[in-house]
C-alpha cells in the first residue's frame, strides 16, 4: 500500500502532509505551544481515514547516527540493539496513549 500521508515533526510544529504522486503537499498544521497539544494533535489527524501506513519526518538534528563494530559470529541484530540501548537516555513514561512506537503507527487516529 502506498503511503498517502506524512507527519513532518519538528520542536515547534506538527504537519499534516499529504502524497500526490511524487509530492508531499501541507494540509494542515499544529504549534506545539499549549496544554491542549493532544487534542490538536487527534483534530490534526482526523483526515487520515484509510487505515495505510503514515510516514514520520524527523529533524536531522533528532537523529542518532553512530558507528557499531560488529562480530561477525555473533547475530548482528542483537549487537545493533545492545549498542542503541547503551546510547539511551531514560525518558519519563507518556502522559497517555497518544505516543506509539512508529510499527504501531497507523491510523485511523482511533488507534493512536
Amino acid at each position: 500500500m502506498e503511503t498517502r500521508w506524512g507527519l513532518d515533526l519538528d520542536m515547534s510544529a506538527v504537519r499534516l502532509l499529504r502524497r500526490d504522486g511524487d509530492n508531499w503537499a501541507e494540509e494542515s498544521l499544529e504549534k506545539i505551544d499549549s496544554p491542549d497539544i493532544e487534542q490538536r494533535l487527534e483534530k490534526l489527524i482526523e483526515p487520515i481515514t484509510d487505515g495505510g501506513p503514515v510516514m514520520l519526518f524527523l529533524p536531522r538534528d533528532q537523529i542518532l547516527y553512530t558507528k557499531v563494530d560488529l562480530d561477525a559470529r555473533a547475530e548482528p541484530l542483537t549487537q545493533i540493539e545492545k549498542a542503541r540501548h547503551k546510547r539511551q537516555v531514560p525518558l519519563q513514561p507518556p502522559r497517555s496513549n497518544a505516543i506509539v512506537p512508529v510499527s504501531q503507527a497507523r491510523c485511523p487516529a482511533r488507534q493512536f
